[in-house]
């Protein structure tokens, strides 16, 4: 029923309860008339909320009575017995609700939202106090809606990038999405992007269509595939009607030469779409095309934020990781490009360090970067995977697309070029599967994404480094593509002495060489134990005895060995 309040409350004083009071009072008496617009209910609202008195019972009313959809004025004048036209009279304070964010406006008919191109015009109007607004009264938080008025361009699609963030992770619905980008545009005429958009004369899907696309470009990912479209619009149907438009080229963007097939390699991809060229430059002249292919990625590390450690090898690997160092050096790394170039050899270079847990591999990465000073994009192979068919091949492409622009600007503007950094491909770099015979299912998505790793390293023209817990496993194919190859063992006696006195600075000499002759540990779990002996100092004010750390160090070890101990300690 339409009239029913708001339930499930709990009994402590929250806004919630003022709109209750208010409603109750105006169901009681009769309507407006009777209503103290200066009774503590109303003041309370008005404080926290900036609102006229007026405008905090419209609210109230409102809240009370829209459940799961939205409510007219008709609505809202039966709900508390009043003709129509008492409530209409405050059509301003609506609006003016509207505005402030309070309330989310729709047309057409309850639980309709409006189209970009249908407000202002005099259609019927439905309102609803939206989630986030029913969550500051549930805190006794004061409302501060989110300034979107007169963007930049930048501010403009960070504010969209976040609507259809909240879209595909279902936390706003599709209704809602419409209303809020629809007002996005109304309040930023300013923009030419938003010009040409309206100019266009687009329909409710087309306009949604083309700025979900021009949101991805300029958030770094080029192209939009079935599962983007699908994740966004408000049913599985809707989105498979615009789909099969796009396929069969149907839409007014593809008429209108706004949109096409993504390339790849020189071949269009019925499975993904994109801006075309004349349209990124008209669209997002605003941001240069450069600029959107070289926009800073996720997982993008600066060199300047990389603190100094030191790292303590065995004397073989760290004459190769020197080596490598050297090479990586700006002006030594120019000079060897020139060098291949000359002789039409290939220009990238893809380094593998392997070796077990805790050995260093990926602290190295960043140490070498930090001394070269290259910035480093970090890829996290396992957010590269989705259930969705064709969708992880399509964002490693992307990742590969993205860092070939980064190559090429930072050659045009004569920068250091930065490392991509691949963490821990044990899964990705492994042989190829084969199921019953054949590549399929699963086995065919990790084949597909291999192929296009490995298509990418034989043109690679950047520097690649990747790291790996297991090379029993790695096929031959990927491992004929590293140029360099450093397997990082567990640190040698000397070696863990020297990293026992490095992480422990008050350490005896002899303590140490005791340490590092009892625990055959890697780095990592040295510095582990320096970490806790830290803690322990700070908790009890004493400096840990050896037999402590020696205690600390038992215990670091997952699983005991409850023979007697011979050579060394477990």
């Amino acid at each position: 029923m339409m009239d029913r309040p708001i339930i499930g409350l709990n009994n402590e004083s929250n806004l919630l309860s003022h709109v209750i009071s208010i409603y109750k009072v105006l169901q009681q008496e009769n309507g407006m008339e009777a209503l103290k617009t200066d009774s503590p209910d109303v003041q309370i609202l008005v404080d926290k909320l900036h609102i006229s008195p007026i405008q905090a019972v419209l609210f109230s009313l409102v809240l009370n009575i829209q459940n799961d959809k939205s409510v007219s004025i008709g609505d809202v004048a039966k709900s508390i017995k009043t003709p129509s036209l008492m409530i209409l009279q405050y059509q301003k304070d609506f609006d003016s609700l509207v505005e402030k964010r309070l309330f989310r406006v729709y047309q057409g008919y309850p639980g309709r939202a409006t189209s970009y191109t249908a407000i202002g015009e005099n259609a019927l109007k439905t309102y609803r106090v939206p989630k986030d607004v029913i969550e500051v009264l549930t805190h006794n938080e004061e409302w501060k809606p989110q300034q979107r008025k007169d963007l930049t361009f930048e501010d403009f699609f960070g504010v969209l990038d976040d609507l259809f963030e909240q879209r595909i992770n279902e936390t706003i619905t599709f209704d809602t999405l419409k209303f809020e980008i629809s007002h996005l545009l109304i309040e930023n005429p300013h923009l030419e992007f938003v010009e040409k958009v309206k100019a266009f004369g687009l329909g409710d899907d087309d306009w949604m269509l083309l700025l979900i696309i021009c949101n991805q470009v300029v958030d770094e990912d080029q192209n939009v595939s079935y599962q983007t479209i699908n994740s966004i619009f408000d049913t599985r149907g809707h989105g498979i009607r615009i789909w099969k438009r796009l396929v069969n080229e149907k839409t007014k963007l593809q008429e209108l030469s706004l949109i096409e097939n993504a390339n790849y390699e020189g071949l269009g991809d019925s499975q993904y779409f994109t801006l075309t060229e004349k349209a990124k430059d008209d669209l997002l002249g605003e941001i240069s095309t450069i600029n959107l292919m070289v926009k800073k990625p996720k997982g993008w590390i600066s060199f300047k934020d990389i603190k100094p450690k030191e790292l303590i090898y065995n004397e073989s690997e760290r004459e190769k990781i020197l080596r490598l160092q050297k090479l990586l050096d700006k002006d030594q790394f120019q000079n060897v490009r020139d060098r291949l170039e000359a002789n039409n050899m290939r220009l990238g270079f893809a380094c593998l360090f392997s070796g077990e847990p805790g050995v260093g591999k990926t602290e190295q990465v960043l140490q070498i970067a930090r001394l070269t000073e290259r910035d480093v994009i970090k890829v996290d192979i396992s957010e590269t995977k989705t259930k969705w068919f064709g969708e992880s091949e399509k964002r490693i492409k992307e990742v590969f697309d993205r860092y070939r622009g980064l190559v090429k600007s930072a050659m045009n503007s004569q920068e250091n070029i930065p490392i991509l950094f691949f963490n821990e491909v044990d899964g990705i770099f492994s042989k190829r599967q084969v199921i019953n015979g054949e590549r399929t299912g699963p086995a065919q998505t990790e084949n597909a994404i291999q192929n296009i790793i490995l298509d990418e390293l034989e043109n690679l023209e950047g520097i690649l480094i990747a790291t790996t817990n297991l090379t029993i496993n790695l096929d031959d194919a990927f491992e004929r593509r590293f140029l360099y190859k450093i397997e990082f063992s567990k640190p040698d006696k000397d070696s863990r002495k020297a990293i026992w006195e490095s992480m422990v600075n008050d350490l005896s000499d002899n303590d140490a060489g005791i340490l590092a002759d009892e625990y055959d540990f890697s780095g990592g779990q040295i510095e582990n134990i320096a970490r806790k002996r830290a803690i322990d100092m700070i908790l009890t004010g004493t400096t840990p005895a050896l037999e402590d750390m020696m205690s600390m160090c038992r215990d670091e070890k997952l699983v005991k060995d409850t023979s007697k101990k011979i050579g060394f300690g477990v």
